[in-house]
C-alpha cells in the first residue's frame, strides 16, 4: 500500500518504529501515552521532536504548539498539576504521529 507521502506502508512502519524508539522504551506499550504528560517531552525537546518528524516523514504539522506543550524550564504549576494528576493541555501521542504520516498532515488540515 502506498501512502499519501508516496512511501510504502511497510517502509513507513519500520522508519516510524526507529524514530519512535529514540523517545520510547517500548513502542508498542507506550505508543498511546501523552508525549508531554506521560513521557515528559516538553518545550524545546517537543519542538525538536515535531520538527524531525515533519522532515523525516514529509508531514505537514499544523498544531498550535502551546495547546499541547508547556514552555521549557521549571514550571511549578506543571509540577503541581502532575502531583494532583490534572492535565491541562491537549493530548498528543505517538499514535497520533503515526496517523499523521498516513494522512500526510498532523493537526488541522
Amino acid at each position: 500500500m502506498i501512502l499519501k507521502n508516496g512511501k510504502h506502508k511497510m517502509d513507513i512502519n519500520n522508519e516510524f518504529r526507529s524514530f519512535a524508539s529514540k523517545y520510547l522504551t517500548n513502542v508498542e506499550r507506550e505508543i498511546d501515552k501523552d508525549i508531554e504528560w506521560e513521557l515528559s517531552i516538553t518545550g524545546d525537546d517537543a519542538f525538536e521532536l515535531l520538527e524531525a518528524y515533519e522532515k523525516l516523514f514529509n508531514v505537514k504539522v499544523n498544531i498550535v504548539f502551546h495547546e499541547y506543550f508547556h514552555d521549557e524550564g521549571m514550571n511549578l504549576f506543571f509540577l503541581f498539576r502532575k502531583i494532583i494528576r490534572r492535565r491541562v493541555k491537549k493530548k498528543l501521542t505517538f499514535r497520533d504521529l503515526l496517523e499523521g504520516i498516513k494522512n500526510g498532515y498532523l493537526g488541522n488540515s
